[in-house]
């Protein structure tokens, strides 16, 4: 199976996997002591000499304080900067969504927004009496019809026209669509007071470099199951700059003491973080951290050189199998490429007689293909598997 799906659900690393069966037989084999332990507090250390031969797939595992560090590592998050982990992505919107509208009166968003977070989005701004400027972007981009400089004019435009004051992006969109976001914000705060911004990295962490050392956004949101490839979902957020970190961790503290976090696994990380246990807290999911962590490891011996060449290498095929390749231009460009058939033809069950031929990617209802692109090479077997599968469908 050829693998191009990565954009929906990463195929799960090696060392995830490990971690994921030997946690399983762990549970098994002792039940809910584990839950007390110190293991979850300082790691595989805490375990018997007898134990560790027994689970070699929890080795990684330090201890929350590791898994931070590591997480902050791949992201280039600067020294000192926090990371949260949530049991949900959607958390951490909605928390970020709670930050953005305590400071800004109007924010900024394009049409490039995944549904789900502009519907949190929008029920925060509802909820605060401010109000949302959505700018339409994605059409004229995967035309190819803007460059990044005319981007930056059109979306500085429409930030100072509108009067906005906040601003919330995804650094690459569903449909592999790259925005400048770095650019952008300081673009932007040359132009007007840019109060807040929030980033949607979803589909950029581990596809494309985050730029947090770049200092241009307050809270970038981002998950584990995708191109970390943890398989198992936990969202990851990233305070990303230094002015407004002590204001944000402060809140977050305020909500957490007050119980107005609805999330149990930023609570209980929090507590294995400061050994201050709430008695009444919500079990929260384990493993997520412990398949984070193992993919992490996996993830910092990766090796990215590969990258662009596996891309041009795909793209290459899809010529020859006489699809058309409709990816915007190289500088909006990530490890995603959207395709579609020359000739029109049924689409209904496209996905399926994909599968059937061994390649296993995301079709959309108007004949377009994604094609999420590993960080691995791409050899002549797997390129003539997917030239006959593309062939095959047609």
């Amino acid at each position: 199976m050829l693998y191009f799906d990565t954009a929906r659900l990463g195929r799960m690393s090696p060392r995830a996997c490990r971690a994921s069966i030997d946690f399983a037989r762990l549970s098994f084999e002792h039940g809910s002591t584990l839950y007390s332990d110190d293991f979850l507090r300082f790691g595989s250390q805490c375990l018997s000499d007898s134990q560790l031969g027994c689970y070699p797939g929890l080795d990684d595992w330090q201890g929350p304080e590791q898994l931070r560090q590591r997480l902050s590592s791949l992201a280039k998050l600067p020294i000192g900067l926090q990371t949260i982990f949530a049991s949900r992505s959607a958390n951490l919107m909605k928390l970020a969504a709670k930050f953005l509208f305590r400071r800004c009166r109007r924010v900024m968003i394009t049409d490039l927004t995944w549904p789900a977070y502009e519907n949190i989005l929008l029920n925060e701004m509802h909820r605060s009496g401010c109000s949302v400027h959505k700018v339409a972007v994605r059409s004229r981009l995967l035309r190819g019809e803007v460059s990044a400089a005319e981007l930056l004019d059109h979306l500085g435009n429409e930030f100072t026209g509108y009067n906005c004051d906040g601003l919330f992006l995804p650094l690459v969109d569903n449909l592999g669509i790259r925005l400048p976001v770095s650019e952008i914000t300081h673009h932007l705060r040359n132009l007007a007071e840019l109060r807040f911004c929030i980033v949607d990295g979803a589909q950029a962490f581990e596809n494309v470099p985050l730029e947090l050392e770049a200092d241009y956004c307050d809270f970038m949101i981002a998950g584990c199951h995708k191109w970390l490839c943890a398989h198992t979902p936990m969202g990851v957020g990233f305070l990303g700059r230094r002015s407004s970190q002590q204001s944000l961790s402060e809140a977050l503290s305020r909500w957490l003491h007050s119980g107005a976090v609805d999330d149990p696994l930023i609570v209980f990380s929090n507590e294995l973080v400061t050994g201050r246990v709430n008695p009444f807290g919500e079990t929260a999911p384990i493993l997520p951290m412990l398949t984070a962590n193992a993919a992490a490891v996996d993830a910092i011996a990766r090796d990215r050189n590969a990258a662009k060449d596996t891309r041009q290498a795909v793209q290459a095929v899809v010529l020859e199998a006489g699809w058309e390749v409709v990816s915007p231009q190289l500088v909006f460009e990530s490890q995603i490429i959207l395709i579609r058939q020359r000739i029109t033809t049924c689409v209904k069950n496209l996905r399926r007689r994909l599968l059937e031929n061994s390649v296993a990617a995301t079709v959309y209802d108007d004949g377009l293909v994604r094609l999420a692109i590993p960080f691995s090479d791409f050899p002549e077997f797997a390129r003539r598997q997917l030239h006959s599968a593309l062939v095959a469908v047609v």
